[in-house]
């Protein structure tokens, strides 16, 4: 499937490109949108078997598609009316750009404005200042391949440049993979003597303080010999060093194959560069709201920065009236995506005794939009901390960690507000830490969140929400191998809410999901068929799939009678009795039906709706009929779903057939079973 899904989006990238290039007119197959290649890449991200081809598909669909790269930031809308008429960039706004650029060459803009006006482009609500910024990346990645020839003072500034937007964090995902992945092949490719060396030395500089976010490519970098005994060298091993990794030049050998504390060469895997992914995938139940009014947000001046700072710092109990005046004074709307950030990096997650003060004093503002800002900047903050790999490593983050999950907390259920599951999926959250090994980040996290039900009328025991929850923290609690301070976390949060952790019962959502056996058999006799099909996941949407199983018994009494379709050939053999052989054959094929049936039902539809809902909302544009519309959908759905269902399950429902088939036949007499 991956490779398939692969070759699909290198052909249709590499017919887009022949435009820009001038080799044809027009592309000569129909176009994808901007919006099916991000679907088909975060798809092609599950699928893919062999990583060394994922960047550079990732690289070339960024640059047959250029809207992909600020696509998925909260501008989508506009992004996609861009695109309306095709993925190439207008050529207006190249000329734009190559003005911009030329300015910056000719030292008519410095490049702390160049760098200051794509961070406004990036965030504007104007199509042409999208486009604008898109074509401004574009073109930095296009140009790629011809660096080498750039003189050098023009090389450097490319390389500060570069090196600038991924330290001002204005590409994210997919591009700063590709961003990460071209500035290694730059250094690790070529001869210190050679420009490009000097191009990825020059752009690491600039964002070397990010560096102990990517302990992944802090690794990738200490593998390159050239740069042994430079700052980038010293900084990598530090950034290892503090997060719990031995450096590499003390691992006892381990330089061929990675770090002895499980950091393993990637192999110029970009998927792997970054920290959050380096170990473990990032949370598929979690999701950060974009921010309210961006085109508005920017920092406060430095007399107006200092004037908040200094109410702060001085603000309390017995004065919160007079410095509630003071701040509305300086504190600007404008302001307001700072004054959160600042407010729950810099407050909330280091001072907890300090919380129940700032709600108020954000209480006493009475700004709806301040308000919904901080809950917004809450849930970025602790969704970097729980992805993060060095979480798992550091005390200090999973304490920083709790304190934000007391906050978050506060800021909802204990004033009877909800936690959307678009933003935290408690449950599917639990479940992929319990899968993933990282309890020991997600369960005291989600007992300071829930323990502020006691503060609310709303959410305390026995709502339903919550007793949910509960219900599965006490499966982890009894059936999971907790250690002693995970499983006090969650009497503690029991006793907090008034209840016996004793007389909760336990939910079953983690030992009945489908992917374990019945019938006592045991995992080691499930055919590698069946394995593999189970690990094709779809991302979030496989969450929706867990709260929507469909269930195994209304599936089966839908299937025809096997005793009018198991057709059994005459045999020569008399050394098996045919009503035994009958028997055995039939127990066997029924139950690798049950097996498998559920899985193969659930990802075929859930494939085919993907794909029918890009191609429906393509071809169906123009009809005004929805009725029509949601019929052409349905057929489609099913036709897809079927023909995948039978692709996909032949293979393993005859390896798990056999498989049965020999196990079943332990159970009657010594007859020998024939082979073949």
């Amino acid at each position: 499937m991956g490779n398939l899904l692969s070759k699909f989006l290198r052909i249709k990238a590499e017919d887009e490109l022949r435009v820009p290039r001038k080799e044809q007119s027009t592309p000569q197959m129909v176009s994808l949108s901007v919006k099916t290649v991000f679907a088909l890449l975060q798809i092609l991200e599950d699928y893919i078997v062999d990583h060394e081809t994922l960047t550079p598909i990732q690289r070339i669909c960024l640059q047959a598609y250029p809207r992909l790269i600020n696509y998925g930031e909260g501008f989508d809308d506009i992004i996609e009316a861009n695109g309306a008429h095709g993925n190439a960039i207008p050529a207006e706004i190249d000329k734009q750009m190559q003005d911009l650029f030329g300015k910056m060459y000719h030292e008519e803009l410095s490049l702390r404005e160049i760098l200051e006006l794509m961070r406004r482009y990036k965030t504007s609500r104007d199509p042409a200042e999208q486009d604008l910024f898109t074509c401004m990346i574009h073109g930095l990645v296009d140009e790629y391949n011809c660096y080498h020839t750039y003189p050098l003072e023009a090389l450097t500034k490319t390389a500060v440049m570069f090196g600038g937007i991924i330290n001002f964090k204005l590409i994210s995902g997919i591009p700063l993979k590709v961003g990460l992945g071209m500035i290694l092949d730059a250094v690790r490719g070529h001869e210190p003597h050679q420009p490009m060396y000097k191009f990825g030395v020059e752009a690491i500089e600039q964002l070397i303080s990010r560096l102990p976010e990517w302990a992944g490519f802090c690794n990738l970098l200490l593998q390159i010999p050239s740069l042994q005994g430079t700052p980038i060298y010293r900084k990598a091993e530090e950034v290892l060093r503090d997060q719990g990794h031995r450096p590499i030049n003390e691992s006892d050998g381990a330089e061929l194959n990675g770090l002895s504390d499980g950091i393993a060469m990637t192999n110029g895997n970009i998927d792997e560069l970054l920290a959050t992914d380096t170990a473990h995938r990032k949370f598929s139940s979690l999701h950060v709201d974009p921010p309210l009014r961006p085109e508005i947000y920017r920092d406060p001046d430095e007399e107006a920065h200092d004037k908040i700072l200094f109410i702060l710092n001085n603000v309390s109990e017995q004065n919160i009236e007079g410095k509630l005046r003071d701040l509305k004074d300086v504190l600007q709307e404008e302001h307001h995506q700072w004054f959160a950030s600042y407010l729950v990096e810099e407050r909330a997650k280091l001072q907890p005794n300090f919380q129940q003060l700032y709600l108020e004093l954000l209480e006493l503002i009475g700004d709806k939009t301040l308000w919904i800002e901080v809950l917004r900047e809450t849930y970025v903050s602790a969704i970097r901390l729980l992805n993060a790999e060095s979480t798992l490593n550091s005390a200090t983050e999973r304490t920083y960690l709790k304190n934000l999950g007391g906050w978050l907390g506060s800021l909802t259920i204990a004033k009877d507000k909800p936690i959307k599951h678009r933003n935290i999926y408690f449950k599917d959250l639990l479940i992929e830490a319990f899968d993933s090994q990282r309890l020991m980040v997600v369960i005291p996290f989600t007992c300071k969140v829930l323990v502020q039900a006691m503060k609310s009328t709303v959410f305390k025991p026995p709502n339903p929400w919550l007793m949910d929850i509960l219900a599965l923290l006490m499966e982890i609690y009894h059936f999971a191998e907790l250690k002693m301070i995970l499983k006090f976390e969650i009497e503690v949060l029991c006793g907090d809410l008034e209840l016996d952790y004793k007389t909760i019962e336990p939910s079953t959502c983690i030992r009945e999901r489908p992917a374990q056996l019945e019938d006592g058999i045991s995992s080691a006799n499930i055919p590698e068929g069946l394995e593999a099909f189970e690990d094709m996941s779809l991302n979030n949407i496989t969450r929706a799939i867990r709260n929507e199983r469909i269930p195994q018994a209304s599936i089966m009494p839908t299937l025809p009678n096997l005793d009018q379709i198991l057709v059994f050939p005459p045999s020569a053999s008399s050394m098996t009795d045919p009503s035994a052989l009958r028997q055995i054959v039939h127990s066997a094929v029924e139950r690798a039906i049950a097996e498998i049936i559920t899985p193969v039902v659930e990802r075929s539809i859930t494939i085919a709706s993907i794909s029918t809902a890009q191609l429906i909302l393509k071809d169906f544009a123009m009809e005004p009929d929805e009725e029509k519309v949601r019929q052409a959908a349905g057929t489609m759905v099913r036709a897809l779903a079927g023909s995948l269902a039978l692709v996909t399950c032949k293979e393993p429902l005859k390896m798990s057939m056999t498989n049965y088939i020999r196990v079943i036949q332990q159970e009657f007499s010594d007859q020998p079973m024939p082979e073949g």
